[in-house]
């Protein structure tokens, strides 16, 4: 909240109520103060409710940073959540967890960055779990990617952030034959087993087990589709039938992390034609 709507607010109470405390006996003057005090602090709040809006945040590599492309996963989370949330993409392409770790405090400094979070997904795994004698530039050893995990998720908690808001997605399976193919027209060796993607989901749901932060095991529910190669558009990154895929799989934790939250400002048929303001407030 802005410090000049906090100072207007507590001003325009103070010249409401201070005739009233300099007038009264001295245990009514007391009662009366904190009577004002309360009042300020719900005209503080109200005017925050207003100012800023709860946010879900998305924070991942490739398959987060393209959710906001044409039927992306994250483009459906922020159609759902309209007036309520504002959805944040902090997706960073060919990123491993060790990157990640770095810059996750870089982006969520202090305590007030996070304060109006409603729910944090970390969806990392699919750079990491690349070999490292063909890819030791994103390879991340299995230990040390459940500890980034949980390493993230810890600082989020000194921040002030519930391990109750935060979600971690375990990395998707990998149709190795079409990303070998992919890979070959980039030019890289293909990199990738989906044996061993399994092992690095399994890291990421003891990392979710440690910390009590919720875990969605998305490769564990494709490999269950007979259709999993379809959720893909090249073998590793999310085609729209993935990107629906996955957001059915986060709808339950995100609906009830939100369920609660206000529909910001009446539906149109119910503002008030004749004082629209006091619809509006």
């Amino acid at each position: 909240m802005s410090p000049d709507l906090y100072r207007r607010g507590n001003i325009y109470l103070f010249l409401v109520f201070f005739p009233f405390v300099l007038l009264s006996p001295l245990v009514l003057q007391f009662h009366l103060l904190l009577i004002l005090h309360a009042v300020s602090t719900a005209f503080v709040f109200r005017a925050m409710q207003l100012e800023h809006w709860p946010k879900v945040v998305l924070f991942g590599d490739s398959l987060t940073q393209t959710s906001f492309g044409e039927n992306g996963w994250g483009a459906l989370i922020a159609d759902k959540l309209q007036r309520k949330c504002d959805v944040l993409s902090r997706g960073f392409a060919g990123y491993n967890s060790c990157w990640c770790r770095i810059a996750l405090s870089k982006l969520f400094p202090t305590a007030q960055s996070v304060s109006d979070v409603a729910a944090f997904v970390i969806f990392l795994g699919a750079n990491d779990s690349n070999s490292l004698e063909l890819n030791p530039r994103q390879h991340v050893p299995v230990d040390e990617f459940g500890e980034n995990l949980i390493a993230m998720v810890k600082y989020l908690q000194s921040l002030g952030l519930s391990e109750r808001k935060i979600i971690l997605v375990g990395p998707p399976p990998c149709d190795t034959i079409a990303w070998s193919k992919e890979s070959e027209k980039r030019g890289y060796p293909m990199a990738k087993d989906n044996k061993v993607a399994g092992l690095y989901n399994d890291k990421c749901r003891n990392a979710a087990s440690v910390t009590s932060s919720n875990f969605i095991d998305l490769y564990s529910a494709m490999m269950n589709n007979q259709a999993w190669q379809s959720f893909f558009c090249d073998g590793l990154h999310l085609s729209p039938a993935g990107s629906q895929f996955l957001f059915a799989q986060l709808c339950p934790c995100v609906d009830s992390l939100t369920a609660t939250l206000p529909l910001y400002l009446p539906e149109w048929d119910e503002v008030n034609l004749e004082d629209p303001a006091s619809s509006l407030k």
